[in-house]
């Protein structure tokens, strides 16, 4: 278009110029070397301005190749980018193989090709082809070495949903060497760490993890808890229970199941007397019965200072039957019958209950009554057996 304009209007100026020349055309003499060329103005003018437009027209004709060439490209991108849509909407939609047909279609002329092998890569997952989908990814990461941590997270995360922790670690270590604060493979680090429960591992990452953007406080505190939970849980060895009592923050050393377990652990390593001091700390605040048990189980403080003990928690947290029968079973193990009777028809007089009860057909049989000792065994079995009903009542 632009190029007929140009010509159009130099002939009308060509024209009018030849106009305005053929009253007093004049003449023009060239000499070169032994040569003489002699025209008119007019002839002169117009040699001069058809040679430019042929110029003109040269290059408009080089230039006509690398034009088709983008214009061809230009289409190929509209196209790709056009097929990335319907791979995106066949994918929603459930269409998996559709869907990967397009976004593979995509990926060598779409302006993002990541995208493309993305989708292709989901889909192919999606219709369990998981050497298409690994082959997709393969390819992404040779032809788009800018995006590598993007698709070895893509990758650690499909090993991931397959189990294949081993290969998920492999993959998920690469991007943390690339960048050690990515936050999505630190996350990724930890869901594999928790599968494995190598909580070692994640103690060591957990500083990583309160860093990180990606966690709030109110879930960093459940995982530490359990992280350490599952580290007390895997050892058996004194010095390491101990060490990793101490490396916990105080807030999980607050958590009941953590320090009953700890305090399980301690008394397996014949550790009474620190899990008598944990206990009483814990108590302080908290309430337990089962850390309770515990203690009266342990064979470390005194019989007297137990029951004082005891009563300081029912000054704490209210006279409780089980709280009685506490006080009861320490003093079964002094042998102080008397004293463990008054206890446990103190404790059944506030609260029927099953152990009670059978503790008190001990404590009677000891004292020498053995009629009231059966009575107390059948009121023990028989309030046990309408438990054990209601139980399972409920869970129908």
């Amino acid at each position: 278009m632009k190029l007929g304009f140009y010509i159009i209007v130099t002939i009308l100026f060509s024209a009018i110029v030849s106009g305005v020349l053929l009253d007093e055309s004049g003449y023009i003499t060239i000499y070169y070397s032994s040569y003489v060329i002699e025209m008119s103005l007019v002839v002169f003018f117009i040699l001069n301005v058809i040679f430019l437009s042929f110029l003109i027209l040269l290059s408009k004709i080089k230039k006509t190749p690398s034009h088709l060439i983008n214009t061809a490209q230009n289409y190929k991108r509209k196209n790709a980018n056009s097929l990335i849509e319907k791979s995106y909407l066949n994918l929603l939609q459930g269409n998996y193989k559709r869907a990967e047909k397009y976004a593979v279609k995509a990926s060598n002329y779409s302006d993002t090709p990541l995208l493309a092998y993305s989708q292709a890569a989901l889909a192919a997952d999606h219709i369990n082809s998981k050497n298409n989908r690994d082959k997709w990814i393969k390819e992404a990461h040779d032809r788009l070495p800018y995006a590598k941590e993007a698709i070895l997270l893509l990758q650690a995360k499909f090993q991931f949903i397959d189990s294949n922790y081993i290969a998920a670690l492999e993959y998920t270590n690469k991007i943390i060497d690339i960048n050690p604060a990515n936050s999505e493979a630190i996350n990724l680090l930890k869901e594999i760490y928790l599968e494995q429960k190598d909580w070692d591992n994640l103690r060591k990452i957990f500083p990583k993890l309160k860093k990180s953007k990606k966690f709030d406080k109110s879930e960093l505190h459940p995982l530490e808890t359990k992280i350490f939970t599952g580290a007390i849980s895997s050892v058996n060895n004194i010095e390491l229970l101990q060490n990793i009592w101490k490396a916990t923050n105080h807030i999980t050393k607050k958590d009941e199941n953590f320090v009953i377990l700890y305090c399980q652990k301690l008394v397996e390593n014949k550790h009474d007397e620190t899990a008598s001091k944990i206990i009483t700390n814990f108590l302080k605040k908290s309430y337990s019965y089962k850390l309770i048990c515990i203690y009266t189980s342990l064979n470390y403080d005194e019989t007297k200072i137990c029951i004082k003990k005891i009563h300081l928690w029912m000054k704490t947290f209210g006279h409780r039957a089980e709280l009685l029968l506490a006080a009861a079973n320490i003093c079964i193990k002094g042998k102080l019958w008397g004293q463990s009777h008054r206890y446990l028809e103190e404790s059944l007089a506030i609260e029927l209950n099953p152990e009670a009860y059978m503790t008190l057909g001990v404590v009677l049989s000891k004292l020498g009554k053995n009629e009231a000792a059966n009575e107390a065994f059948l009121k023990g079995w028989s309030l046990e057996s309408i438990t054990r009903t209601r139980t399972r009542t409920r869970t129908k």
